[in-house]
């Protein structure tokens, strides 16, 4: 069990709650992971934004153009936000923890987000599927997905494979696995 990870628990446990595994995710394969895509959509959306706004500018009559180069600027403005969103997540990676106690399983992230628990009726089964950087994620539930997440089976269900992403090695996917398999009806 990772030490940090333990010590930054502790406190969200209930009574006579025992922690039976507790890790992080790796920063960098957690940053992009599911990111890649925004990333790409954005940097497109950008240079069409860039290209609309010099083109309005250059060739419309001046009203026109300031309500085609607002909306280029407000387009922008969104396309910057996806780019950045890997920064974002790297910069909230080492405060996320995972912990499976003999009760839930918890998810732990930085700031107002807090603690997000899942009681073992909302596990579905485990999967593991590989990551980024030689990462592992490590999914036993599922969330409600919206339209532009996930993949056209997980979009008709409506759903998506939630858990604990990027776990760094083997040893914390072995660890998380058997923890969370005790929980399993």
């Amino acid at each position: 069990m990772d030490p940090i990870a333990v010590q930054a628990l502790r406190p969200h446990l209930r009574p006579r709650e025992r922690l039976l595994w507790a890790g992080r995710p790796a920063p960098v394969p957690y940053a992009w992971s599911g990111q890649i895509l925004n990333v790409v959509v954005g940097i497109t959306i950008l240079f069409s934004a860039l290209v609309t706004l010099a083109y309005g500018v250059l060739t419309m009559p001046p009203t026109v153009a300031l309500l085609v180069g607002l909306v280029a600027v407000a387009v922008g403005a969104g396309a910057i936000t996806g780019i950045a969103m890997p920064l974002q997540r790297l910069r909230e990676a080492p405060g996320i923890v995972y912990g499976v106690t003999d009760a839930r399983a918890l998810i732990l992230y930085p700031g107002r987000a807090g603690l997000r628990s899942f009681k073992p009726d909302s596990f579905t089964r485990l999967r593991t599927r590989p990551g980024l950087g030689g990462a592992t994620n490590l999914w036993f539930t599922t969330r409600t997905s919206n339209a532009f997440l996930g993949s056209s089976r997980q979009l008709a269900a409506g759903t998506r494979p939630d858990g604990f992403a990027a776990l760094p090695d083997a040893q914390a996917v072995a660890g998380a696995s058997q923890a969370l398999e005790r929980l399993l009806p």
